[in-house]
């Protein structure tokens, strides 16, 4: 089946594509000869190993496929001994994937055949693999390859649809929009959301295709003058420069402070990622634009920005848009595998009972940790990128004190 003396990695196919991803990437498995898949006939119908070999690159030349019943101990078994695979190679057998009973069956079969085997295993929300056979030589070692966000969406079949062009401001004027944003307002002054809230329904009524023109919105120009925003065209606002106002700026800082205090590579960070829904169940979904999408240590987070929540109808209850919010990330999270983490950033503060501390209002608290969505409001933000991008990643806890 294979020359002599090669260097064998197999694979066990399932849902959860990225761990096979992870390890096929890493350096220490860069010296393998052939692949071997074992896959079910629902994973097939999925195409999981289809897009797994997309994302590897993988020619049909360098691997074989093995279809077995997922849950057949004994056909496994007869699967794998049909292969008549030669004891002169050595095998890399990764388990993360799969059923148990594959599991189970491939690690019996290698282990009680005398084949020179390592077994490992991914944990699961961890940067590293296990090797835990041979028994004497169990290891756990970090993964060395740090995948793009492209290779892990293509690796679940996930198809990018056209994004909309994107007005990059300048990193002052978004720090001066981010400042006017989590600072009050003096009084008689228009706030910056204000302007945001006056120029949202004529790109809307544009259906965000068409140019504003700055005289149709009164003071408009003279704000733009005052933050130093300079427009593509005298007198008027070009689409991209529209969607940058109304909120663009804030995805725009957010997705650059994640990429410089985790020191990522460009690659690894993706700016308002449109996707297509893989699932009958999403398609009328609604919107299903993310707009920030990074991997940080082998791990994807989804993070959506908002300038406002909108109304707040009840006093007790979050502002009106919070939960579509929440509710869009949980949903939509399906799309990527188990290994995903959500936030919402937002530079609002009525997620808090400022009367009682600052710490969050029981409504907004219990919603977000059901729905498994990290808050990002006003009082993170006000503690800094060093302090809310960490709390994004696990590294502290979220700010439940009256802020500094």
């Amino acid at each position: 089946m294979f020359d002599n003396m090669a260097k064998i990695l197999i694979s066990l196919i399932g849902d959860q594509t990225a761990p096979n991803l992870f390890l096929i990437r890493d350096e220490r498995f860069r010296s393998i000869d052939r692949h071997v898949f074992i896959t079910t006939e629902k994973m097939e119908s999925r195409r999981r190993l289809t897009h797994l070999l997309a994302a590897t690159g993988i020619p049909e030349s360098n691997y074989q496929k093995v279809l077995v019943s997922a849950d057949d101990f004994e056909e496994i078994r007869q699967k794998m001994a049909a292969l008549e695979l030669s004891r002169e190679h050595e095998y890399f057998l990764n388990l993360t994937s799969g059923t148990k009973i594959m599991s189970l069956g491939l690690y019996h079969y290698f282990t009680q055949q005398g084949y020179r085997v390592r077994i490992f295993y991914l944990p699961f929300r961890q940067n590293a693999y296990r090797q835990f056979f041979p028994l004497d030589q169990q290891e756990t070692v970090a993964l060395s390859y740090q995948i793009s966000l492209e290779e892990y969406l293509t690796s679940y079949g996930i198809q990018r649809e056209a994004e909309p062009e994107l007005w990059m401001g300048p990193p002052n004027l978004t720090e001066r929009l981010l400042k006017g944003f989590i600072s009050e307002a003096p009084s008689g002054e228009v706030p910056p959301w204000e302007w945001a809230n006056r120029i949202r329904p004529a790109y809307n009524r544009g259906k965000g295709e068409e140019a504003i023109y700055l005289k149709d919105i009164s003071g408009l120009e003279s704000w733009l003058q005052e933050i130093g925003f300079l427009p593509e065209e005298e007198g008027k606002l070009s689409p991209a420069q529209t969607r940058y106002l109304i909120g663009g700026w804030l995805e725009q800082w957010a997705a650059r402070m994640i990429q410089e205090q985790l020191q990522l590579p460009k690659a690894a960070v993706g700016l308002g990622v449109k996707i297509r829904p893989q699932r009958l169940d999403l398609e009328g979904f609604g919107r299903n634009e993310f707009d920030v999408m990074f991997i940080y240590r082998n791990t994807l987070y989804l993070l959506e920005c908002k300038t406002g929540l909108g109304r707040q109808v009840r006093k007790k209850e979050p502002p009106e848009l919070f939960d579509p919010a929440l509710y869009q990330l949980a949903a939509l999270r399906m799309e990527f595998g188990m290994n995903v983490y959500t936030g919402l950033l937002t530079p609002d503060k009525r997620l808090r009972q400022t009367r009682r501390e600052w710490k969050w209002t029981p409504v907004a608290a219990t919603r977000a940790e059901l729905l498994k969505v990290n808050i990002i409001d006003r009082y993170e933000l006000l503690q800094g990128p060093e302090h809310w991008v960490r709390q994004l990643v696990g590294q502290t806890e979220p700010l439940t004190g009256r802020p500094r």
